[in-house]
Order: structure tokens, then C-alpha cells, then sequence
């Protein structure tokens, strides 16, 4: 029989195929993988959603904190280059956060200050 190739077949190596399949794993519930039969619809469980979510905004987050450390320690700048590296790694810090996470002014001001 002959089986025709898909899109994913030449786009995704095995690596990413198996991490497809290991996140699909972790975001299928019992309960969602009951819904249907059919193999091609997906029911996601909401908490197992939303804890990726908050794993992807907490990476996010620590590599805009450690991106201008690192700078900053393997780049020779003088003061005024480091004053800049500094203050605009926090306005992206600010963006990216109060774009990913649902934050209040406050929340935000305590973050950056932290």
C-alpha cells in the first residue's frame, strides 16, 4: 500500500517528533482522551495547559534576567554601555511580563525592583 508522505515527515526530525509526542502525552488527560476516537483532534487538559504556560513564561522570564548578567560579565563596556545593557534588558523584562502574565502595575513594580 502506498502510504503519501506529509508535510511533518520532511519539516519535524525524530527529535522534534518525539518531543511532539511527549508533550501531546503530558497535555492529554484521561478524561480528554476520552472524548473522541478519531486520532486526529486533540482535547487538552485546561490545569495541564496552563502549567506549560507558566513553565514557558518563568523560562522566559529567568533568560531575560541572565542574558544581561551575562553580558555584562563577558563583555568589556564602559559604565555608560552598561547602563544601557541594564536598563533596557528591564524594559523588555517589563514588556515580555506584563505581555505573558496577567500582572498588575504594582506586581510589575515589584519585579523589577526585586
Amino acid at each position: 500500500m502506498y502510504a503519501v508522505p506529509s508535510l511533518e515527515d520532511y519539516v519535524l526530525p525524530d527529535a522534534f517528533k518525539q518531543a511532539d509526542e511527549c508533550i501531546q502525552a503530558f497535555l492529554n488527560g484521561e478524561t480528554e482522551r476520552s472524548r473522541t476516537s478519531n486520532p486526529y483532534v486533540y482535547h487538552y487538559s485546561p490545569s495541564r495547559l496552563a502549567v506549560l504556560a507558566k513553565i514557558f513564561a518563568s523560562t522566559v522570564a529567568v533568560g531575560i534576567l541572565l542574558v544581561p548578567v551575562f553580558i555584562l560579565f563577558l563583555v568589556d563596556l564602559s559604565r555608560a554601555n552598561m547602563s544601557i545593557v541594564v536598563g533596557g534588558f528591564v524594559l523588555v523584562f517589563m514588556v515580555t511580563m506584563s505581555v505573558l502574565v496577567d500582572v498588575t502595575p504594582h506586581d510589575l513594580f515589584i519585579g523589577i525592583a526585586a
